[in-house]
This record gives structure tokens, sequence and C-alpha cells, in this order.
């Protein structure tokens, strides 16, 4: 008689196959999982300088303006991007730099680390973007958030806002009616810089990442770029 043995379980040559199959899915999906993290190290930066930004003009907003504004201490954001000092903060002061942080039991109000996964990029009139080195940062007026370049100038600024030009008016020809284009005066470019960019460190040249913007009104906005030089405008 004849006996037949029922096989249970895998051979060890299935079980490596499996594994190698395995191995192989799991290093095919490193790159996207990796740049997925940049991704969101990327957005999270961008995220808390919209924060960090919104509350400084909103404080500003709230607060009213000193006879003389000059001499008073202005709302504003810093950013700092030097060797191991890295970070957005909040200021309360008439100029950058630590002293002007203000500050709740020795620590700033809100302050957030930026990680050294992500780099902030600024361009300076037609330079092309370049990793920042040290700081930069600017203020809010008071009683209509316009961000100006420090308490004792008044003056209306953006920030990360190229040069525009003057623009005469015109007539453009719509097809059932003519619009007219109003004149636009020439807008200088932002002293701050005249590109903010916030991109995955060690990206290729070509990979500008998320660019921020605040617009002489106060208002912020954002745009992605992939293409060197391209700016928000």
């Amino acid at each position: 008689m004849t006996l037949h043995q029922n096989r249970h379980g895998f051979t060890l040559i299935e079980l490596v196959g499996v594994l190698f199959v395995i191995t192989i899915l799991g290093m095919l999906s490193i790159p996207a999982a990796l740049a997925a993290a940049q991704r969101g190290a990327t957005n999270q930066v961008l995220v808390d300088l919209e924060r960090v930004a919104a509350q400084a003009r909103a404080a500003a907003l709230r607060t009213p303006a000193p006879i003389d504004p000059t001499t008073a201490a202005h709302y504003g954001v810093i950013l700092v991007q030097d060797g191991g000092d890295r970070y957005i903060a909040l200021l309360k002061g008439t100029a950058m730099g630590d002293a002007g942080i203000e500050l709740a039991d020795g620590q700033p109000v809100l302050r957030v680390a930026i990680p050294h996964s992500v780099d902030i990029m600024v361009a300076y009139g037609s330079e092309p973007p370049q990793p920042l080195a040290g700081s930069i940062g600017w203020f809010f007026r008071f009683g209509d958030g316009a961000p100006i370049l420090s308490p004792g100038n008044q003056v209306a600024i953006g920030i990360g806002t190229p040069m525009q030009p003057a623009r005469d008016g015109q007539k453009l020809d719509g097809s059932v009616y003519w619009n007219f284009a109003p004149p636009l005066p020439k807008v200088e470019a932002s002293p701050v810089c005249t590109i903010l960019r916030v991109r995955a460190a060690g990206s290729a040249d070509g990979v500008l990442g998320t660019g921020f913007a605040i617009y002489r009104n106060g208002l912020a906005a954002t745009d992605e770029a992939r293409v060197a030089g391209q700016g928000m405008q």
C-alpha cells in the first residue's frame, strides 16, 4: 500500500522568493517615501512662516498707533538660517535680532525651528536664489498691517517681490466689449528680498520649491515653481 503524505507550509525556496519580492517592493518605495517626507517638512516650514507672519500682522492691526510710531516697538518676523541657528520667530522691537524677540519667562512667545532638511532660499535684485546665510526680517505697520523695513521707516514695502515697471493705461479688445486697463505706477523691488522660497535641502538647482510673498497691503501669497529664475509677480 502506498502512503501519500500531505505537505504543509512553504519550502525554503518559496520563502526566499517571497522575501526577495518584498525586498524589491520596499526598495522601490523608499524614494517615494523620502520625497513625501521632504515635501511634508517643506510644507510645514511654509505653514509656520505664514502663521508667524499672520500673528505678527494681527498684533499690529489691533494695536493703536502711537503719536510717534517711528520710535515705538513694532511687531515683526525674523528668519534665521545661520549654521546651527535655524528658526522663524515673532518680533516685538525696533530692530532685528534676538534682543527684539518678545519674551515670556525667558523664551520667545512664538519661535519655530527650521529643520536641516529644509532651506530658506532668498534672492536680492536680479541675483539667482541662494540659501539664506544669516537672517532677514521685517515689521508690520500699526493700523493697516502693511509690511515695513523698520519702525523708523514707515513706507510700505513688499516681501519676496521683484520690481514691477509702470504700466500705461490701455484699451483691451474683448469679444463682446471694450475694457480699459488703468495705469499702474512703478513698484519698487523689495528691500528685504526679491524672492523668498522654501525648498528641500540638497534639491537640484532647477527646483526652487514653494514661494512666499507679502504684498504692500499686507496680504500674503504662495506659489510653486520648478524653473530657476521664476519669482512671485
